[in-house]
């Protein structure tokens, strides 16, 4: 295997990548890659192609879906146990995002391309594990053989890039490195690459193929490294797979890649329907049998009128009447609908028509089937990268980043649609309840599955609440006041009292 080498199923797979990281970068990148996605007619010139190009519009459904299945995925924190300190929590990738910061980039990547990785490494500068994350075409290439009954990942590179400061002390550099990590005899080396007279070559969505550029034989060996926990070599590249349907090393599906092509057709389609608009629409004034006396020049309002001496002269406008604009926005609305069914259906109007609370559930299910499998398959695989850097910490005790199973483990929530529980069904409960029916965990249970009952309130801080039975305080009333004079009545001044005193002996 060479350095310029990439795995079949990178080849295979990295333009269906492409297509999707470019939809969500938006419409200045679709239109920055020209003939990539919108090829030119016959005869343009390439004046002519831009301003045909840019009078379509970007319709981005790929990117809204994208950020929709990342909203549902972590609509609710994860839940997590785990041995790591607070501070490692804090900041589990040393560039500031703690485990639900990193649970949102790696649902942005899995929801779009569903593929990443991430390495746990140990950084002996702080003394500490730190998740190292690796999108789809940073994972080059890889290869496992089966050992003692299971399949072993012996071989692994990837591409990391750094910012440095340049010579000149007031700019940077993209500098690209390649790590190759390698299982020799049952223990791990790995081989840092890279040609720091060389920048990263970057397209206008920031994604580098490697397919013939970006990584060369010109790349030299920076360092080699064994890494050691306690003293003793690794026996094994401690990485976790992320994927939407599964962990392991191979390429899975790539969610978005369907809703991403019909998102360039429709572009095409629009570009086609302004193009047709700004030909045909606007009305064309002709002239016809009349002389050239005026030089072919001809001015229209009303301060001005065409003559002609000719009986067979003829004046009027061009106007467009068939029917091919109407078949261009019915492409529109039909790739739309496609869309929706896709991925996308966040993005159109629903029926405003009433429909029973079964339905809503059942249409709700079906919708996020593909998330609720890339939610188990998202929580897996972060449960072992925490049970890796679980094993990292602790350099004394258990052997196998396995041992930390039990009490190292992160859960993605997989109630991704709030319907609300109906007023039927809680009366349900609560009469359920009262006649012994249900136990009150049970009812707690359904209350807090329901969103009755607000995210982390246990069992027994609701039972705790409930033993205070503090009432809602209610007003107290004031000091009773004397009635004062009514609205005809003026209060009596000093001397009308005195005179009343008198008159009264």
């Amino acid at each position: 295997m060479s350095i310029e080498s990439v795995h079949t199923q990178y080849e295979e797979a990295v333009e269906g990548w492409k297509t999707v990281i470019d939809c969500i970068s938006g419409g200045r990148t679709i239109k920055k890659l020209g003939e990539t996605y919108l090829p030119k007619l016959d005869g343009q010139t390439e004046t002519e192609y831009q301003k045909f190009k840019n009078r379509g519009n970007f319709f981005n459904g790929t990117a809204t879906a994208n950020r929709a299945q990342t909203g549902l995925l972590t609509r609710k924190p994860p839940e997590a146990e785990t041995e790591l300190d607070d501070s490692i929590i804090a900041d589990v990738d040393l560039q500031g995002n703690d485990i639900s910061g990193y649970v949102v980039e790696l649902a942005e990547a899995i929801s779009s391309t569903g593929r990443a990785c991430t390495l746990i490494e140990w950084s002996e500068e702080e003394q500490r594990p730190y998740f190292a994350f690796y999108r789809e075409v940073d994972i080059l290439d890889w290869h496992t053989t089966r050992s003692k009954g299971k399949n072993v990942l012996d071989y692994l590179k990837v591409r990391e890039r750094d910012d440095e400061m340049k010579e000149d002390d007031i700019s940077t550099a993209n500098t690209e490195r390649i790590r190759i990590y390698r299982l020799r005899d049952g223990i791990l080396t790995v081989d840092v690459y890279s040609d720091r007279n060389k920048t990263s070559q970057v397209t206008g969505s920031g994604v580098q193929t490697y397919l013939g550029k970006g990584v060369t034989s010109s790349m030299e060996a920076e360092e080699s490294l064994e890494p050691k926990r306690g003293g003793k070599n690794l026996d094994f590249i401690p990485v976790v797979f992320h994927g939407a349907t599964h962990t392991r090393p191979d390429v899975g599906e790539i969610p978005l890649e369907d809703l991403a092509q019909i998102n360039i057709s429709h572009y095409v389609s629009s570009v086609d329907l302004e193009h047709a608009r700004h030909i045909a629409a606007l009305p064309t004034p002709y002239a016809t049998g009349i002389d050239d006396s005026n030089g072919g020049s001809f001015k229209l309002g009303t301060e001005y009128a065409w003559i002609s001496e000719n009986d067979n002269a003829k004046f009027g406008f061009l106007e467009f009447t068939g029917s091919g604009l109407s078949e261009l926005t019915k492409a529109l609305e039909e790739k739309e609908k496609q869309m929706a069914a896709l991925g996308a259906r966040l993005l159109f109007a629903e029926s405003r028509d009433a429909e029973a609370f079964e339905t809503v559930q059942l249409r709700a299910s079906a919708d996020t089937a593909s998330l609720s499998r890339m939610a188990g398959a998202m929580s897996a695989s972060l449960s072992r990268a925490m049970q890796i850097a679980a094993w990292w910490t602790d350099k004394t005790s258990a052997q196998r980043p396995s041992d930390y199973a039990e009490s190292n483990f992160l859960v993605i929530a997989q109630d991704f649609v709030s319907a609300g529980m109906q007023a039927q069904h809680l009366t349900a409960l609560v009469s359920a309840l009262q006649m012994g029916a249900i136990s009150y965990p049970t009812f707690f249970y359904n209350l807090q599955k329901g969103e009755i009952y607000p995210d982390g309130l246990t069992l027994d801080e609701e039972k705790r609440d409930l033993e205070q039975e503090n009432p809602m305080p209610t007003p107290q009333p004031g000091p009773e006041l004397e009635p004062g004079p009514g609205p005809d009545q003026a209060e009596e001044t000093p001397e009308q009292a005195e005179e009343q005193a008198e008159g009264e002996e």
